[in-house]
């Protein structure tokens, strides 16, 4: 029987969380083949003898390769690159190495629903979120609480708020075929490729708690990106130019929900740079007077009630606390005014 659906796994020094995730991987019970690619990138610790381990146990499955060179310092996209563009299955399913599946079940659901639906270009479903040791649930990552189609404008409005492990997708990686430009540029791991994949059909989401993510691990984008306010920043503003790349990418199909996307991140930017008040108080007081009401409510509590940073790092945590509640629509201005 042919391999039917690839699982690509990508790791760096996660020593502690590696057997977990491809232990989980295996638990799978299918009733077609399924081959797991993994990216070693360059581990310093014991990862690579962990997964020469599970390779010689299983050596029609496991498919490693072991970078001598850290791929990701060299800003190349790893799951793309090393894993997606070798794959032999007609699918493929994502998993960070320090992530895991919760459901033995959860790659036959995925590929019975793709195979009955071949118009969907992927399904991703809910997963929960848990602290390093894997010993608490901190929450639950939904994006609404029922199944649901996700098109275009919704993809873009949640902006990467899946869990990222929950991801079973077609394979569009074979041929001739090639990410654009600022696929490769964008410094973003997940958001791109939901955006191209919503170009090529509708995203389904199965609202079945089937993986879990760990939350402040090592080399994760907690830990290198959210607890480092210069890092935000900067991620913010890269999330603004992968949408305007979008934009432009789709000849500005969609840009009235893409500009008011940008506005949100925006707004996420103030609201981890205070100082814009005073460094550029007309850049502020543009943005500012753009904002519908509950957002200058919401950003005034962050700059002036110490307790509203608890609150809103709270709210941020959730995918459910924005994803399918209206998004407000702000008065837009160009990118240069603000």
């Amino acid at each position: 029987m042919s391999v039917q659906v690839s699982v690509s796994v990508t790791t760096y020094n996660q020593e502690r969380y590696i057997e977990q995730t491809l232990d989980s991987i295996l638990m799978q019970k299918t009733d077609f083949d399924y081959e797991i690619l993994i990216n070693d990138d360059a581990s310093t610790d014991k990862s690579t003898d962990i997964i020469r381990k599970y390779e010689k146990a299983y050596p029609d499955i496991i498919k490693p390769i072991y970078q001598t060179v850290n791929q990701y310092s060299q800003k190349k996209e790893v799951h793309y690159t090393f894993n997606y563009t070798r794959a032999q299955g007609k699918y493929i399913a994502y998993c960070d190495g320090d992530d895991y599946w919760t459901d033995a079940d959860k790659l036959q659901k995925q590929f019975d629903y793709m195979e009955a639906h071949p118009h969907i270009s992927a399904c991703v479903h809910a997963g929960k979120s848990v602290n390093e040791q894997a010993t608490r649930i901190l929450g639950t990552q939904r994006v609404d609480q029922s199944n649901c189609y996700l098109n275009t404008e919704k993809v873009i409005a949640l902006q990467g708020k899946f869990a990222s492990n929950s991801l079973f997708m077609k394979n569009y990686f074979t041929g001739d075929f090639s990410m654009p430009a600022w696929f490769n540029e964008a410094n973003i791991t997940d958001y791109p490729l939901y955006l191209i994949l919503s170009t090529k059909g509708d995203l389904y989401y199965l609202n079945d708690v089937m993986c879990a993510f760990r939350v402040g691990s090592k080399g994760s984008f907690t830990q290198l990106v959210l607890n480092d306010a210069g890092k935000r920043k900067k991620h913010i503003y890269e999330m603004i130019d992968l949408l305007e790349s979008f934009d432009e990418y789709t000849d500005r199909e969609y840009a009235d929900v893409i500009q008011n996307q940008i506005k949100h991140n925006q707004l996420d930017y103030l609201m981890v740079d205070h100082t814009m008040k005073n460094t550029d108080p007309e850049g502020f007081r543009r943005l500012y007077d753009s904002l519908p009401l509950r957002r200058k409510i919401k950003l005034n509590m962050l700059m002036y009630l110490p307790a509203g940073v608890v609150l809103y790092k709270r709210l941020k945590s959730s995918a459910l606390s924005t994803a399918f509640k209206p998004k407000e629509t702000f008065r837009i201005h160009n990118r240069q005014e603000v």
